[in-house]
């Protein structure tokens, strides 16, 4: 049977709570709620990159049930894309003005992404297949108004960054459909990254469709 984290973590919050309502004694009613801290800190640690601080899913693997779960609550006739965010010359922050510059460049497009997407949108956490991309994965009726969702990103990256971070930061866009019910997230993934990394090498800050 394969470890599911997600209904692990919930077989033992239920199981805290159970205890917590069961324990009598002050002292262990208040252990087992400094328990249920910690489990809930380390699902926090577990679940949040460290420089963007932006609570999501787990960094590599996205919880397909909890994806379908979203396409039946919102937006039944819309479809998922995955898109891939690569920061263009990432590494000339870091180099050029430090490490704290690089930490608020990636924050500042984190809190931008943020912005411009919708709460049935999930932003990834800055897990990166080749060193400092991001994730997206949203809901459109069509790759056409999803494309448009993307652009507009990619726009208001370019446009916004210099007030949040003090730099002008632009990035490259590689997204593809997500067939939630037919394939893997891993294979969609793969799919935007390779048409991002094709695309940098036409032209950058710039976004790119992969059928």
């Amino acid at each position: 049977m394969s470890y599911n984290p997600v209904e692990n973590y919930e077989a033992i919050r239920s199981r805290l709570e159970f205890l917590q309502k069961k324990a009598k004694d002050p002292q262990d009613r208040s252990l087992l709620e400094q328990i249920a801290a910690g489990v809930e800190r380390l699902v926090e640690d577990a679940t949040t990159n460290p420089v963007t601080k932006y609570r999501g899913l787990p960094r590599r693997d996205y919880d397909v049930k909890s994806i379908q779960e979203r396409k039946r609550n919102y937006n039944k006739d819309f479809d998922f894309f995955v898109v891939m965010i690569d920061i263009d010359k990432f590494g000339d922050f870091n180099k050029k003005y430090g490490q704290h510059v690089g930490d608020q460049v990636l924050k500042a497009t984190t809190e931008i992404l943020e912005e411009g997407t919708r709460e049935y949108d999930i932003i990834g956490k800055g897990y990166h297949l080749h060193g400092e991309e991001l994730q997206v994965i949203l809901q459109a009726p069509s790759k056409e108004i999803a494309a448009l969702i993307v652009e507009r990103l990619r726009h208001d990256l370019e446009k916004k960054s210099k007030e949040k971070a003090g730099h002008k930061i632009t990035a490259t866009f590689g997204f593809t459909k997500w067939d939630v019910d037919k394939e893997d997230f891993e294979a969609a993934q793969q799919r935007a990254d390779a048409r991002m990394q094709e695309g940098k090498q036409e032209q950058r800050n710039r976004i790119y469709y992969s059928a």
